[in-house]
Formats: C-alpha cells, sequence, structure tokens
C-alpha cells in the first residue's frame, strides 16, 4: 500500500469530528513552522526586527499546494502571532507582568458547551485563553473561551491545538 492509499483509508475511517481536528492541526503545524522560520523558533527573544516582516515574507513560505482560502487562514494567524509578539518586552517580563483579572475575559468565556470539535460537554468547563497565554495571547474577550477541563488538559500552551483562533469567524 502506497502512502496515498494508506492516507486515504485513514481518512475514510474517522467521522467529521476526527476530520475536523486533524485540518485544524494540520493549518496549526504549518502556521507554526512559518512563523518559525520568520523569526527563529522556540519562545526567546525574536532573531529579527518582528516589524519588518511583511505579510508578503509570510505567504511566501506557505505551501503552493494549499488553496486561497487556507493560505489566507494561515496568513492571518501568523500576523496575528507575531502581532502580538511585536508588542512585547522580551528583556524582562517574558509575558509573565501581563497577569491581571479581566472580567470581561471572564464573561465572554462563558459558553454553553465545550468548544473542542464532537466534544458536547456542558459541565465542569473552563474559562480557555484560545491562543495561549505563555505565547503572548492576551487576555481581551475575543481570546476567551470554553473548553471541558479534559481538552482543556489535551490542549495545554502548544499552538499545535489551538482549535478557534481569535478574530477568526467560525
Amino acid at each position: 500500500m502506497n502512502e496515498k492509499e494508506y492516507i486515504d483509508r485513514l481518512w475514510s475511517s474517522m467521522d467529521d469530528s476526527q476530520k475536523e481536528l486533524l485540518r485544524i492541526l494540520s493549518e496549526n503545524i504549518i502556521t507554526v513552522g512559518v512563523r518559525d522560520s520568520l523569526r527563529g523558533g522556540g519562545i526567546e527573544e525574536p532573531e529579527v526586527d518582528l516589524s519588518t516582516i511583511t505579510l508578503g515574507d509570510i505567504r511566501a513560505l506557505i505551501p503552493k499546494s494549499l488553496t486561497h482560502e487556507e493560505k489566507h487562514i494561515i496568513s492571518m494567524r501568523v500576523k496575528y502571532w507575531l502581532d502580538l509578539e511585536q508588542d512585547k518586552d522580551w528583556s524582562l517580563k517574558k509575558g509573565y507582568s501581563r497577569m491581571r483579572s479581566n472580567t470581561r475575559f471572564k464573561k465572554a468565556g462563558t459558553g454553553e458547551s465545550c468548544e473542542w470539535p464532537g466534544c458536547e460537554e456542558a459541565a465542569d468547563l473552563v474559562i480557555d485563553h484560545r491562543f495561549p497565554y505563555s505565547l503572548g495571547g492576551d487576555a481581551e474577550p475575543e481570546n476567551a473561551g470554553c473548553l471541558c477541563k479534559w481538552h482543556n488538559l489535551i490542549k495545554m500552551n502548544s499552538p499545535y491545538s489551538v482549535i478557534k483562533w481569535p478574530k477568526e469567524q467560525h
């Protein structure tokens, strides 16, 4: 069995929520790769001046085989992340001094059920930073969501498991 047949067989065995998670993960893998290529990997201070990175620079690193819509989504995610990083003081704070109580954030994160694809859990919900706080995500309402405790533990602080990016329509 060749690789395409194997992938087709796996795809056909998945339900819709599993396919949605695979799509999300794939887009996030590309997003992280493009971001790391532009600014240097990791969470340390960027290796370049982030203000010099253009949408053209971002788009040039996105695989040509993707659809126009997929390229747009990924380029907007990379831009969002780089814009967050550009506003941070990397010398001392590394994001930890941003801690503050934000009532608007807490109210925005009061959904009726878990946002994880396929999960309908409505009990034991926790407020989640859609884009991880540790990676520069802010405490604004558009970055607030609800996850059940289990999916919040799975998601952790990884950019690979961001289900809903702030400012995106879903």
